[in-house]
């Protein structure tokens, strides 16, 4: 044991007197675990299980629009559909509701849903307190007026109330009693509170707002309810003209949860930060063979001198495990810190109810690869050290060391600059796909807008009343010091994915199918909408107060919507069915210019403005557009909004700005994270080709004092050992080019508006790696010409 203590002293003194090289190995293991782990558990958080029983038997359910567009259920067709069905053995619907609560405290908005009875039964969760719903609380058209809540609500809103169940509260204005808390674990679905969906036969087949999933029963597959649900679809699309051309489709949930985009991002980054580890590994490995070589002399003295040669292995391989236990400390330390860093970027990428946390497996795992890599690099040179021949080792000339070493150190090199390549290709694709998405135009100005979203009760609120509501609303809030403009929509921008509904041009009815000519998203809007966000009119006027309610109906259409119906000709004045083919028409009275308010990545959707009055809804978002400079504006609009009425939660005002900047959250996470992988990858490559061409130049010490002392330039000398980092660059630089152009296609379907083999790009990341390698290069050559001949002949004379 007390060999073991002075084998781990002598190795702390030895590495504390190689600092750059401690620093260096430290550093690097740092990384390599660091980076690693909480890369790793990021994924796992985004790729683990779903945590319901059998979850890999849970589909999602959608209808196709005859545009081949994903689209949700009505409340007949989900009816429909679940009567028809065998290849399911459950299938359950989930209406997403904006609801106000309360009766527990002050107002306030909650997210909210309502669920077919079937839903939590499916999905195995069970009440934590109470009971879940039950057939009684959701039959056909009549719901309970009963509710759960979600375990964090209940704690929070609630205090975590034992005698919770059977309380009564109220949701928009109406009593509903708490007949249960779902437990802490049950995150899906997302929200507050659950109330009972009961599903009518009677109710508009053509309003769609249902999202459906549904379990798998025991023998059947997916593809036996994909043609299952295929074969129901055609049957209703006989039966209901309002759905021909419309189909159905079957996907697993998993898809649903956590979008196929993230997935492929979380496996691109998974490669990344593999591509990172085994950079480490390799540049790890180079200096610790860099130093074995170096110190191969020294070695050859202490045996010579009587050293056992096991007992000089055991002191070489303490040191490699103590340089492995520093970076494996620092690496832990690193793996919190660079996960907080991951979790402040990720937001919601991840799916509903999962917190990357570190996993101590994949810590461990890391370790041990990173740990026993080391000491095998730290091993394998000193196993040769201990056996070299000692008079070699002895001689002045044996200090050049073996060309085999030489050789190896290069190598490692080189392979570091291939990796390094292989992650800047990646990290320019990726930092110009989300600098082409930051710079779309989304056809409005969002500078200096506020979003407030509001929902007033469905039962306090008729029709007339919603509108006096939004009236004053805009007139107050129009009202306050810095606000230049005011206007409500129903969408929140770049915060909620909008509507689409059927468009047919009155002089096409005719020929058109009965679910209509095309799918166009729809908005509706108070007049001063395009004013407010800036969105040009190109045609015709937008709307004014004298669009009312009893007036003739009128619309804005979309350029992109007025090509598409009328190609060539002008659309003011033309006449469109909205929602089907029938009843009253709409005349088109303006044609404003094209926007995203949903999607930056995606071609602007047709679209259709309607005038508020005439479509007067619930849930609307107010757009304040405040002057430069104004400040207070969200404070007075939420003093304006409760003088209105107090029991109208303002559940939050963002601005629009920051809406956009939320909506490409995952392109900038992925472009960062990997941006900062190439970055690390450079500075590692351009430290081991430093110290391979260090290392050269020490070895090469007395050949370079030959040379300058029968006349050698300096420029020569260094030119000697630039060539040899030139040589490695070029060759990393190669192989990294290939790799990168034969992997390009990953990364494809995460790219905006870049071409994954873009050589522009391609050569950039060559030209800044070959720079820095060059750089690196050149350091250690420069050096090499300023040897004093003199001092390091007499060195090589000791």
């Amino acid at each position: 044991m007390e060999s073991l203590f002075q084998d781990v002293r002598y190795a702390l003194r030895r590495l504390k007197s190689s600092r750059t090289f401690t620093i260096a190995v430290a550093i690097t293991l740092a990384i390599g675990i660091g980076g690693t782990t909480a890369t790793f558990s990021v994924a796992d958080a985004a790729l683990r299980p779903l945590p319901f029983p059998q979850a890999d038997r849970l589909v999602r359910l959608r209808e196709i629009t005859p545009q081949g567009e994903p689209f949700t259920f009505s409340e007949p067709d989900y009816r429909d559909f679940f009567r028809a069905s065998h290849a399911l053995s459950a299938i359950a619907a989930i209406k997403p509701l904006r609801l106000t609560l309360a009766g527990a405290g002050d107002a306030r908005a909650v997210e909210a849903s309502a669920v077919t009875s079937s839903l939590f039964p499916m999905l195995g969760i069970r009440p934590e307190a109470g009971r879940i719903f039950g057939v009684d609380d959701d039959r056909d058209g009549r719901a309970a007026a009963v509710a759960m809540l979600s375990d964090v609500f209940w704690r929070q809103r609630f205090a975590a109330d034992p005698g919770i169940v059977g309380r009564v509260i109220r949701l928009d204005g109406a009593p509903v009693t708490v007949v249960g808390v779902l437990p802490a674990a049950a995150a899906f679905p997302p929200g507050d509170i659950w109330v009972p969906l009961a599903p009518s036969a009677q109710a508009d087949r053509t309003d769609k707002w249902l999202d459906a999933i549904g379990r798998l029963a025991p023998g059947a597959t997916i593809g036996d309810a994909r043609a299952e649900i295929a074969n129901t679809a055609s049957a209703l699309a006989r039966e209901h003209a309002e759905l021909q051309g419309w189909s159905a489709q079957v996907s697993p949930i998993g898809d649903w949860l956590v979008q196929p985009a993230t997935r492929r991002m979380v496996w691109v980054l998974l490669g990344a930060v593999g591509v990172l580890l085994a950079l480490a590994c390799a540049n790890i490995a180079g200096l610790l063979m860099t130093r074995a070589v170096e110190r191969q002399a020294e070695i050859g003295v202490r045996v010579a001198l009587g050293a056992e040669r096991h007992r000089v292995l055991r002191q070489l391989l303490t040191e490699s495990l103590v340089l492995a236990v520093l970076g494996g400390v620092l690496g832990v330390l690193a793996a919190f810190w660079i996960l907080d860093v991951w979790s402040s970027l990720i937001g919601t990428l991840l799916p509903p109810g999962r917190a990357a946390s570190i996993d101590v497996r994949v810590m461990a795992l890391t370790t041990i690869v990173v740990l026993v890599a080391t000491v095998a690099f730290g091993l394998i040179p000193a196993l040769h050290g201990a056996n070299a021949d000692l008079v070699s080792a002895l001689k002045p000339a044996g200090r050049q060391g073996s060309p085999g070493g030489r050789r190896w150190t290069g190598v490692f090199a080189a392979v570091q600059v291939a990796l390094a390549m292989l992650l800047l290709v990646g990290s320019f694709l990726l930092m110009d796909s989300f600098a082409r998405l930051s710079s779309v135009n989304a056809g409005f100005d969002a500078a200096g807008v506020l979003a407030i979203p509001l929902s007033l009760p469905d039962r306090a609120y008729s029709e007339e009343r919603r509108q006096a509501f939004f009236d004053q609303a805009v007139a107050s809030l129009g009202a306050v010091p810095g606000v230049e403009a005011v206007a409500a929509t129903a969408t929140n921008p770049f915060r909620e994915w909008g509507f689409a509904n059927d468009v047919t041009p009155e002089d096409r009815a005719a020929t058109a199918p009965p679910s209509g000519f095309t799918q166009a998203g729809w908005r509706s809007v108070t007049p001063g909408f395009f004013k407010t966000l800036r969105i040009p009119i190109r045609r015709g006027r937008e709307f004014t107060a004298n669009d009312r309610d009893g007036t003739p109906g009128v619309v804005v259409i979309s350029e992109s919507l007025a090509r598409r119906l009328w190609p060539g000709a002008d659309a003011i004045g033309r006449r469109i069915y909205w929602g089907g083919v029938g009843g009253r028409t709409r005349e088109v009275v303006g044609v404003a210019a094209d926007i995203r308010d949903v999607r930056l990545d995606a071609p602007p959707a047709p679209m259709v403005y309607l005038a508020y009055s005439q479509l007067p809804l619930p849930g609307m978002t107010l757009l304040v557009r405040s002057t430069p400079g104004a400040v207070g504006v969200a404070d007075a609009a939420r003093r304006q909004i409760g003088a209105i009425d107090p029991s109208i939660p303002v559940a939050e005002i963002a601005s629009v700005d920051g809406n956009r900047r939320e909506a490409i959250s995952a392109p900038r996470f992925r472009a960062l994270l990997v941006g900062l992988f190439g970055g690390v990858a450079l500075l590692l490559s351009a430290v081991g080709l430093y110290g391979v061409i260090a290392f050269s130049v020490t070895q090469r010490a007395r050949e370079i004092a030959i040379r300058l002392a029968v006349g050698a330039r300096p420029d020569q000398v260094t030119a000697i050992f630039f060539r040899r980092g030139l040589a490695l660059t070029a060759a990393g630089a190669a192989a990294g080019l290939f790799a990168a152009w034969a992997l390009a296609g990953v990364l494809r379907s995460l790219l905006f508006e870049v071409d994954a083999r873009d050589p522009r790009l391609f050569a950039l990341a060559a030209m800044v790696l070959t720079a820095i390698a060059l750089f690196a290069s050149y350091l250690p050559a420069r050096r090499a010409s300023r040897l004093d001949p003199a001092a390091a002949l007499t060195r090589e004379q000791r």
